[in-house]
């Protein structure tokens, strides 16, 4: 069996096969807008889902596609697509919930997409998770060090 699987690509047979082996959920999230002439639009997501690709090659589970759509804090450049937080909020809910509910155990958000705002927002969404539906959740931005302190949990 492959150590991991591309979600999109895969047959279901496969993906129950793997959430046997493995059942984590890899969600890269990006924004499509503009990172000056020499860099692709979708750059956010381009780079992330690629680490966590990777890193799926070493732990197995499955590599979900990118969510580009839904980004917000994105500056006002030509070919930038900007979103509401309220849109991004209800995206993200549904596909967590989603996903724990067709037995992913473990689901690993990872953002290219850097405003604090941004990244507060991915946490506290993997927060409730993990609080209303027993699974591991986490939200993580693409690049070190953290550009702030998630809170603790008591």
């Amino acid at each position: 069996m492959a150590r991991y699987i591309r979600f999109e690509e895969s047959r279901p047979s496969q993906v129950r096969e793997m959430l046997q082996t493995a059942p984590v959920a890899y969600i890269p999230f990006g924004s499509l807008e503009w990172h000056g002439e020499h860099n692709p639009l979708g750059l956010d997501g381009v780079k992330v889902e690629e680490l966590l690709k990777r890193t799926a090659e070493v732990t197995g589970g499955v590599l979900f596609p990118t969510v580009f759509w839904g980004a917000f804090n994105t500056m006002p450049f030509p070919f930038t697509f900007h979103f509401s937080p309220a849109i991004m909020q209800m995206t993200v809910w549904k596909i967590l919930r989603q996903l724990r509910r067709n037995g992913f155990k473990v689901i690993v958000m990872l953002t290219g997409h850097y405003p604090l705002s941004y990244l507060i927002h991915l946490h506290l969404q993997a927060r409730i998770l993990n609080r209303k539906a027993g699974a591991v959740a986490m939200a993580f931005p693409g690049r070190w060090p953290l550009p702030w302190r998630p809170p603790v949990s008591s």
